[in-house]
């Protein structure tokens, strides 16, 4: 049942170090929403460029300026950027990306349903190099497949969501800050096991794909972070007595020899395929580590 007959203050979390780019029009997204009852909470994660100059120069009260009393991490950031929130509902937008219009009006109301922790929606990916777009859209999962799903790929764009803020609130953190990478796909497996998810089946807002976005530039930093996720989760039922979890810890141990073979550590490649369970990733990346064995002799001859 839908109950959802007013409009709750929804706080925008926008993290930003350096993001003079594109920042303007990520302010621009949000000033266009067709929903008004919002604020905007820009942490300032000690920026050297014109962000802070930015920012300031938009007078609208619904602005609030902070600025980091250290450098940190994104995920240590945005908790501390979420303590500063003063809305019933809390959105994340990064100073690359960009909302759609009508993308908190289209949300919101599905909070209705008490059930639902978090509501996300389709976006479109932007290519910048060849200035491209992509519609990226799903068949949402049944609600108690959406962690088993999560685990075979983060189908969930952090920019489109919008949580409860009593949800959020009411984990140990909101996000893990040991994590440079994975800090968002920590939390929503944690809010799905006790929340439902809710879906606007069409473009909420504009994914940048740029090369310079943190989870392409730093692959080898993203393994070893869902290492340590998945050593953490192993004491969690929920999670780890999921069949899709033990697939999970096979793909990230598929990965961290896949990099190791094209560091050309051949060694360290072949230690970490015998430790995959699964048999068929396993032989996949032996063959491929014998393939480079064979390649390296015949140079060598």
């Amino acid at each position: 049942m839908n109950t959802m007959t007013r409009e709750p203050l929804v706080s925008v979390v926008i993290n930003c170090y350096n993001g003079e780019e594109y920042l303007s029009q990520a302010l621009e997204s949000v000033l266009s929403q067709t929903y008004s009852n919002w604020e905007v909470i820009f942490w300032d994660n000690q920026s050297t460029d014109k962000s802070a100059k930015i920012f300031k120069s938009y007078n609208d009260p619904r602005f609030v300026y902070c600025y980091a009393p250290k450098h940190t991490w994104l995920y240590e950031a945005r908790n501390y950027a979420v303590e500063r929130t003063k809305g019933e509902f809390i959105a994340f937008l990064d100073v690359d990306d960009l909302w759609l219009p009508e993308k908190l009006e289209s949300q919101i109301s599905l909070f209705g349903d008490v059930n639902i922790g978090l509501v996300a929606g389709d976006y479109y990916e932007h290519y910048e190099q060849l200035g491209t777009r992509q519609l990226f859209t799903i068949v949402v999962p049944s609600h108690n497949k959406i962690i088993e799903s999560l685990l075979q790929g983060n189908f969930i764009g952090m920019f489109t969501i919008i949580v409860r803020a009593s949800a959020l609130k009411q984990l140990d953190q909101p996000f893990d800050a040991s994590y440079h990478i994975i800090g968002d796909f920590d939390m929503l497996i944690r809010i799905f096991e006790n929340w439902k998810l809710g879906w606007v089946h069409q473009p909420v807002g504009v994914y940048r794909i740029h090369g310079n976005n943190e989870s392409l530039k730093r692959k080898k930093m993203q393994i070893d972070e869902e290492a340590s996720w998945i050593v953490k989760m192993k004491n969690n039922a929920a999670v780890s007595g999921i069949k899709a979890f033990k697939l999970f810890s096979d793909m990230v141990l598929y990965k961290d020899a896949m990099y190791f073979l094209n560091q050309k550590k051949l060694t360290f490649a072949l230690q970490k395929a015998y430790t995959i369970s699964s048999y068929q990733l396993r032989i996949r990346c032996i063959i491929k580590c014998l393939y480079l064995s064979l390649t390296k002799k015949q140079l060598s001859n």
